[in-house]
């Protein structure tokens, strides 16, 4: 045959079934490892699926990381099962606006700013210095689910600078901060400030230590005793990393604040840490800042033994000296910006979530489910915005946007719509009906030919509208017909649609597996042998697994048996040349693609060639996005449908 059609599909892993298994029992070791409890049976399932995605996009890293193309490692922690979007709105609660929008508050509400660090003069920095070395560090801590690293922070930078006027060192309560500094703008486990905090303390003429009040993780009520104190704090210049060296080599740990939203961050291992969509406006996160050894509150079992390794003089990265501060007795801190307006942005995001649900038609089995796929939507919103950004600087050479699957994990998505299965010829050759191998001839282009600069079969009738392929893995079906429909459209010279569900119900025996995955030349094969396929409307789409029903209906064919006795022609892997031949000469071909990461095949209908090189951006057929009607094709159709052997009233 002289053709392949529209695919967008994923390999189907010949050994699933015990992959599967390993996978669960993966999952199983964090859960009893990190004491993870879940809900519900839905909650477990959907957290496994948070995982395998999460362990996808490490070991997608760390493949880059061992070829040498990038300076960290990531492994998997207590936080693989949790959403980016969960896990910064959970963690991460360091609230800039406290201090930028409101001001800093004094016992009497006033406002009351630090002090600007002035670097010593006539002082020769080392090279290098790790206050623990000095005993000015206390161990790792642990700030579970709540987002008060704003106080670690605090305690941290302010134990260092204890330790070095008494000599001595002594853990301090955060769960003090988390309680009782609320009227200094902080506000517990949703989120505060250093400063505020250093305000809090020097007005209250202390902290407790960590023994007379012990952490808990809650927001609770005060009961304050003092501990440690500080007279005040000094600010760091902002974006300043050469001050900030000085105030970390001179006076001891410094509270900052850094961009700590990406999932790299979350899942750091080791290395040193430099993602280049790390932000120097949009810190997160505090954490205890050893001369770019950064102490954090997530216990020991993340990153370094609780320390990442941050990279230093690239541009004041992730924003490390945009919020650094010290006491004057100090701490430090790496957490997420909480949004003052958290309540207003859930209410529009709420909204947001429930126009997507009318407008898709969305339903799910329970609320549980509803609030995981909500925040799977703002998971991949976020994305979006983020892509977006880089397009509008000129950084990406295409557009994203929210659309039906905007509730799916892309390790869903990959594991529904996506069905090419290359072992099918690979590694099994091509089916006959005998279950013989039989491989198509190889495309050989026309010589002596001058190809036009561009094509475009939609304009020439030969392509049918786009199509959906709902939640079944059938896209190697829609490819098949996709490129089937256009030869047909040469040979007859009217267009018409073809049945799918055909070929998802009834070519099993050449290989293909329905909506589990498939391939075109199975697919074409079954064809040949079968001596045509039906028309859409006399087996239409179902989109389910079914039973073949073939010879149950009118013989009606639209591929007649000289098209059965035509070889298939391929195009040699990775050979754009006579691919483009085979377009611009031929008939719309199906090709297998790269989509979103895994392999797929669709239908290649134009191609445009600037100054005789191929153009970036390919006008490729996916029969699971929407476009625009083809009126255009339609009135073609009736125009040649009176020169037709075949008439059919609804294509």
């Amino acid at each position: 045959m002289k053709c392949l059609a529209v695919l967008l599909c994923v390999v189907a892993a010949a050994s699933a079934v015990s992959f599967m298994d390993l996978f669960k029992e993966e999952v199983a070791s964090l859960q009893m490892e990190h004491k993870k409890k879940y809900e519900s049976d839905i909650e477990d399932r959907f957290r496994m699926k948070i995982y395998a995605e999460n362990k996808h996009k490490i070991a997608k890293h760390n493949q880059r990381f061992q070829k040498g193309l990038e300076s960290y490692e990531l492994k998997l922690n207590q936080y693989g099962d949790m959403l980016n979007y969960e896990f910064v709105h959970t963690m991460n609660g360091f609230n800039k606006t406290s201090k930028y929008k409101k001001g800093l508050h004094s016992i009497k509400g006033q406002s009351d700013r630090g002090a600007t660090f002035i670097a010593p003069a006539h002082v020769t920095l080392p090279d290098q210095v790790d206050w623990r070395k000095k005993g000015a560090v206390t161990e790792i801590k642990d700030q579970g689910k709540c987002g008060s690293c704003w106080a670690f922070s605090t305690t941290g930078s302010l134990e260092g600078q204890h330790f070095r006027k008494t000599g001595y060192l002594v853990s301090l309560s955060e769960q003090n901060l988390i309680d009782c500094s609320s009227a200094y703008g902080n506000n517990g486990c949703e989120g505060g400030l250093m400063d505020n905090a250093f305000k809090y303390i020097k007005d209250n003429r202390g902290i407790d230590k960590e023994n007379s009040y012990p952490y808990e993780g809650i927001d609770d009520k005060c009961r304050s005793n003092s501990g440690a104190d500080d007279t005040g704090f000094v600010d760091v210049p902002e974006g300043d990393e050469k001050k900030l060296m000085a105030a970390v080599a001179t006076f001891g740990p410094v509270s900052v604040a850094i961009d700590a939203s990406h999932y790299t961050f979350k899942h750091y291992s080791s290395g040193v840490y430099y993602d280049e969509n790390c932000s120097s406006t949009e810190m997160d996160h505090a954490v205890s800042g050893d001369y770019w050894l950064v102490k954090n509150s997530w216990s020991r079992t993340w990153g370094e033994h609780g320390y990442i390794k941050l990279a230093r003089n690239r541009n004041n990265h992730c924003g490390i000296a945009s919020c650094a501060s010290f006491p004057l007795c100090s701490a430090v801190l790496l957490c997420v910006v909480a949004a003052a307006s958290a309540a207003s942005f859930m209410d529009v995001l709420k909204e947001e979530w429930n126009t997507f649900k009318m407008e898709h038609k969305k339903k799910y089995e329970s609320d549980i489910e509803d609030r995981f796929r909500m925040k799977i939507y703002a998971e991949n919103k976020h994305k979006i915005a983020k892509h977006n950004q880089r397009f509008q600087k000129g950084l990406e050479s295409y557009e994203l946007k929210q659309n039906k699957y905007g509730d799916m994990l892309h390790y869903e998505f990959v594991h529904t719509m996506n069905g090419f299965n290359k072992t099918s010829k690979h590694k099994k050759g091509l089916h006959s009906s005998k279950g013989q191998s039989d491989r198509g001839a190889t495309f050989i282009a026309p010589a002596h030919v001058t190809l036009p600069d561009q094509v475009d079969w939609r304009k020439k009738g030969a392509v049918t509208e786009i199509k959906d392929q709902g939640k079944c893995g059938s896209c190697w079906a829609f490819s098949t017909t996709g490129a089937l429909e256009g030869q047909h459209f040469r040979k007859a010279g009217y267009l018409v649609s073809l049945s799918e569900q055909n070929l998802v119900d009834c070519s099993s025996a050449y290989g293909n597996n329905g909506c589990v995955g498939g391939m075109m030349d199975n697919a074409f094969k079954y064809i040949k042998d079968n001596r045509g396929i039906d028309m859409e409307n006399s087996y239409p789409y179902e989109g389910i697994d079914g039973k073949c029903r073939r010879r149950l209906l009118a013989r009606e064919k639209l591929v007649e048996p000289h098209v059965g006795r035509t070889r298939l022609h391929q195009v040699g892997e990775k050979q754009e040349q006579p691919l483009r031949h085979r377009l611009l000469r031929l008939v719309p071909p199906g090709l297998t693609a790269r989509a979103h990461r895994h392999s797929g095949s669709v239908t290649l209908t134009s191609l445009q060639i600037i100054h005789g090189n191929l153009k970036n951006i390919l006008n490729v057929k996916k029969d699971c996005i929407m476009t625009e009607n083809s009126r255009a094709l339609k009135e073609r159709w009736f125009k040649n449908q009176m020169c037709s052997r075949l008439v059919h009233k609804d294509t």
